[in-house]
């Protein structure tokens, strides 16, 4: 499964590059580490890599960080 997973994501990088990795890191799973590996062997280079993967993790963790901060609020209404 993993293997056939590594090149799919290795087809999306070469076909898609920034944006694959973008999407990959946004998105919570667990093929951020396969990314790495795939990013690598595709030929992409570092900084651009660091960049995408950089700012998928921060909208994800704004995103995760915004949610929380809603359900606290809510939870915080119920309260007497």
């Amino acid at each position: 499964y993993m293997a056939g997973a590594r090149s799919r994501v290795n087809r999306q990088i070469r076909r898609h590059g920034i944006a694959t990795v973008f999407l990959v890191c946004a998105l919570p799973s667990p093929m951020t580490t396969l990314t790495t590996t795939a990013a690598a062997s595709a030929g992409m280079g570092y900084a651009r890599y660091l960049a995408a993967a950089f700012t998928g993790f921060l909208v994800l963790s704004s995103l995760l960080a915004l949610a929380g901060q809603g359900l606290f609020q809510s939870m915080r209404s119920l309260l007497p």
